[in-house]
């Protein structure tokens, strides 16, 4: 057995007529390693966990990526959990992946509450947190700065003489909090006041997007949208085109994540670039690093955003 196992594991220490007689007879026999059986004596499983809130979001998958790649390299696989927007469905798969069958895991932009967060923690199981801080649990975590990167999209419509910019708000967490309050800090340094009516829900989806829209439209004037992400924003733009709103000559959208879709939309969507693929290889990067290793350095990472300009603004 332990001559089999030395083989298949590429060892050195296996002669060259022993390793082609034990190739012989895996092929004649048409073995295949028993991946189970491996993780039990090894105690690991080769896996890791990667809780994302919807599969269905471009967004998302631009970040698994990184989180694959990266895992790959490493000869690692991924289970990948569809959380659907539901902290019910987060704390399940957290249970799920947390009984030992999976080395660690990844959650991005958790909406369970802090202290289930930090439960988990204290239990030691290994995981990184993507786009939230838990400051009550030692946990690394890689977000990106929401603050500057809002900032810049607000200051470039004002600059460009827009004054009444509507907000369209995505659901409640952390992210979409840190970049409405810039968009009243913003506002208030420029001595523009806030309008509750300015402000609607889309929930991070197209079709939330186009609906925001529509309600903004019956309540109120403006004369620029930004919206908390690419999807709304896309969402509102094909809103604005069915109403025969034309953007940006009757109405600027911008967006916020830099998806790839933003490019090619007609107009181009003006929006803040994220490091979407390299939020997912650090947040592995560091999973990894974790495992085995008793001496963790627990961090917060906080990646730059851009603000990219496109047509749908009318300021390029």
């Amino acid at each position: 057995m332990a001559t089999v196992s030395r083989v298949l594991n590429g060892s050195e220490k296996v002669s060259a007529a022993t390793r082609q007689r034990v190739l012989q007879a895996i092929e004649q026999l048409q073995y295949t390693p028993n991946a189970s059986a491996k993780a039990l004596r090894s105690r690991r499983t080769t896996l890791l966990g990667v809780v994302i809130p919807a599969v269905s979001s471009i967004y998302y998958l631009e970040l698994l990526k990184g989180i694959e790649n990266t895992a790959i390299e490493s000869d690692y696989n991924l289970i990948i959990c569809d959380a659907q927007n539901s902290s019910l469905r987060e704390i399940e798969y957290m249970k799920l992946l947390s009984s030992r069958r999976v080395d660690g895991f990844i959650i991005i932009n958790t909406l369970m509450p802090e202290e289930e967060v930090a439960g988990l923690a204290r239990r030691g199981f290994p995981f990184v947190l993507i786009g939230r801080v838990v400051k009550s649990a030692n946990v690394s975590s890689i977000v990106v700065a929401n603050r500057s990167g809002a900032a810049q999209a607000v200051e470039h419509l004002i600059r460009h003489g827009y004054k009444r910019i509507a907000y369209i708000r995505g659901m409640f967490h952390p992210d979409d909090e840190e970049r409405f309050a810039t968009y009243r800090k913003v506002l208030a340094e420029h001595g523009l006041s806030f309008d509750p009516q300015l402000v609607e829900r889309g929930h991070f989806t197209e079709e939330g997007g186009a609906q925001a829209l529509q309600r903004l439209l019956q309540k109120t004037e403006f004369s620029a949208v930004f919206a908390a992400n690419d999807e709304m924003a896309i969402g509102a733009m094909e809103k604005a085109r069915q109403l025969g709103i034309r953007v940006p000559e009757d109405l600027a959208i911008v967006g916020f994540d830099n998806i790839r879709l933003a490019r090619h939309v007609v107009p181009g969507l003006t929006t803040v670039d994220m490091p979407k693929y390299q939020l997912g290889a650090m947040a592995a990067k560091k999973l990894l690093e974790t495992l085995g290793n008793e001496h963790i350095v627990y961090e917060r990472v906080v990646l730059k955003t851009e603000l990219v300009v496109r047509q749908s603004c009318g300021c390029g």
